[in-house]
């Protein structure tokens, strides 16, 4: 009998121990499969409706971890056409050196016809935080670029920007880019036998004239989408593939590479049309090529940030060049 009363004791002890490890069995896993259950059943609704699987609840209470939906460059929701595809309505110019052509303003430089540096901006007034889209096109050794919250360099009401004396020219220094001097490029004929022109007279080209952050635009494909700076000596800040930072008083950092020199050969369309877009937002600004993010920078150096400013287009070396689609969603001024 004592035996029996041990032997019933352990039975009694084991059937416990069953039940609670039964029962917290119940209490964890029975929550687990009704969230399971109840994602399941939410992803095929989903599937039944838009064809998207609803979001899982997360940290954040609710937080989604689904990727983002990939962007539509051709969405302009939101956006202010600036270009109306049939005439240079609501562009300033000198009136001579751009023009319409295909539904896109239009300029060519030649070696008998050289435009120099020239630009053109749009009369939307001052841009400060804002997504601009272009599309620009451009033949031969042509050299361009996307000005915004740029200044007009004749404009001394224009926002505080720097102003380099060069040496040996004297005053001021204009927005004249690379080639755009005087004296710079190649001499002699042109490869067609005729003689070289001359580009624009500067003091006619000069209250177009704009100098700050440059979307570069290069068919020769050295630069195209790098960060340049038109008429403050800073040059070229963020090469193509480059994310950089600068601060005041110390040389420009670089933090990080987003492509090397071989796949950034394969996002330009030389000859072709290309998609461009800039969003500045604070002192960051993201330079977008075909889809692919092809430099950043960050400007902390307040000799040179310009929060705010103009848009507008410039033209250099020879060839070609086209620009259409242009659409503007300003963030603020």
């Amino acid at each position: 009998m004592k035996i029996r009363k041990m032997g019933g004791g352990r039975i009694a002890c084991l059937a416990i121990c069953v039940v609670v490890v039964a029962a917290l069995a119940f209490l964890i896993y029975t929550p687990l499969g009704l969230s399971q259950q109840a994602e399941q059943g939410a992803q095929t609704a989903g599937a039944a409706g838009q064809g998207a699987p609803a979001a899982r609840g997360g940290r954040g209470g609710g937080g989604a971890f689904s990727h983002a939906a990939q962007a539509d460059y051709n969405d302009n929701a939101g956006f202010t056409s600036l270009f109306n595809g049939t005439d240079l309505a609501g562009w300033t110019s000198d009136g001579q050196n751009w023009s319409v052509k295909d539904g896109a303003i239009y300029a060519e430089s030649t070696c008998e016809k050289p435009t120099g540096t020239i630009y053109i901006y749009s009369d939307i007034g001052l841009a400060g935080d804002f997504d601009l889209k272009v599309r620009m096109k451009g033949t031969e050794s042509v050299n361009s670029g996307i000005q915004y919250r740029s200044w007009l360099t004749e404009d001394l009401n224009a926002p505080h920007y720097p102003r380099p004396v060069f040496p040996g020219r004297g005053g001021a220094a204009g927005a004249r880019g690379r080639g755009g001097f005087a004296g710079r490029g190649p001499a002699g004929a042109c490869p067609s036998g005729q003689p070289r022109g001359t580009p624009p007279d500067r003091a006619m080209e000069a209250k177009y004239d704009m100098g700050g952050p440059q979307y570069d635009f290069d068919n020769t494909d050295n630069y195209p989408g790098q960060f340049y700076e038109q008429a403050s000596g800073r040059g070229i800040i963020a090469w193509p593939g480059e994310v950089v930072i600068t601060n005041p008083g110390v040389p420009k950092l670089l933090l990080g590479t987003l492509a090397d020199k071989a796949t950034l050969a394969t996002w330009f369309h030389k000859d072709d049309w290309n998609d461009e877009e800039v969003i500045a937002e604070g002192h960051t600004y993201l330079h977008f090529l075909n889809g692919h993010l092809v430099s950043v920078l960050i400007d902390n150096d307040p000799l040179y940030f310009q929060k705010t400013g103009h848009i507008g287009f410039e033209i250099e070396s020879t060839g070609q060049l086209y620009i259409k689609d242009i659409y503007l969603k300003k963030f603020s001024e």
